[in-house]
């Protein structure tokens, strides 16, 4: 997953240039169209050539002050601002998953190392009972045996319990980092 392209960051990012577009037409505005125009015109009547000369002024309507457009810039910075932090919020929750799953995924794998050191441990402790109880000695009695065998099984399938939440919590991390994933990596016609 690449940041950048996560659709959060790039409505960010287009939200900040379209603030900048606004505060470029709000700097506009603080600056009134003005225009002034020059003629000159030459006919030729009956009574003689006439000759013209004209000057023209306009202004935009409405003229607003210039108190709106710095007010107009301000927001247009304000929302700048915003787009800014949502963008580094996105970037902080990508990096925090992506953090998530690499964690899930070490602690998985130490869950796997210790289930198994612990299994093996368990199937010596569960070799040495039979042992025991073949031989009949030590003092190891039929019901004792059996409790003890039926509680070496279940520390073996909380040891195997350990590593299926491991991985599921794995799965879980890596599901949801589909929520960054930008759509033109999902297949066509799905």
């Amino acid at each position: 997953i690449r940041t950048e392209e996560a659709a959060t960051v790039r409505l960010a990012a287009a939200r900040t240039a379209e603030a900048d577009a606004m505060g470029q037409v709000a700097r506009t505005a603080a600056n009134p169209l003005m225009s002034v125009g020059v003629r000159l015109e030459r006919e030729r009547r009956t009574l003689g050539p006439e000759h013209t000369a004209g000057l023209a002024f306009t202004t935009e309507l409405p003229f607003r002050g210039r108190h709106y457009a710095r007010a107009e810039i301000r927001a247009a910075a304000a929302e700048r601002a915003a787009a800014t932090s949502d963008a580094d919020a996105a970037r902080y929750r990508i990096s925090s998953a992506l953090t998530r799953v690499e964690r899930a995924e070490r602690l998985a794998a130490t869950s796997r190392r210790l289930s198994e050191e612990t299994v093996a441990r368990l199937d010596a402790e569960y070799d040495a009972l039979v042992r025991a109880a073949g031989v009949g000695s030590g003092g190891v009695t039929g019901d004792s045996t059996v409790l003890q065998t039926v509680g070496i099984l279940e520390r073996v399938a909380d040891a195997s319990l350990q590593v299926i939440r491991a991985e599921a919590a794995v799965r879980t991390a890596h599901a949801e980092l589909w929520r960054h994933v930008p759509a033109s990596q999902f297949p066509a016609g799905q």
